[in-house]
């Protein structure tokens, strides 16, 4: 089985800020920037779908995996602003 990084600050909403590594390129980026999926509950990182937006791997729950999706997140509690330290930023060029 695989596994993933998750850095994670809890607080009244569980989930108040996380970042996730990408387990290919080692990356950091803020969680919710690569998923659609909705990561306001402590379950939701065990079925959310990431996609890095620098190699494109992805990774995280498989739907078609019949509830074993090979990775299995590491986490890790974090308190802002260190846990968005090593994220990468994203941004938008303007023309």
């Amino acid at each position: 089985m695989s596994t993933f990084n998750v850095k994670v600050e809890y607080d009244m909403i569980p989930i108040r800020h996380i970042a996730i590594e990408c387990p290919k390129c080692k990356k950091w980026f803020r969680g919710w920037e690569i998923t659609d999926d909705d990561l306001s509950e402590h379950g939701d990182i065990y079925y959310a779908t990431f996609t890095c937006p620098l190699c494109h791997k992805k990774f995280g729950f498989d739907p078609s995996s019949h509830g074993d999706s090979g990775w299995l997140p590491t986490i890790e509690e974090s308190c802002h602003p260190e846990i968005y330290k090593d994220c990468l930023s994203k941004r938008e060029i303007w023309e």
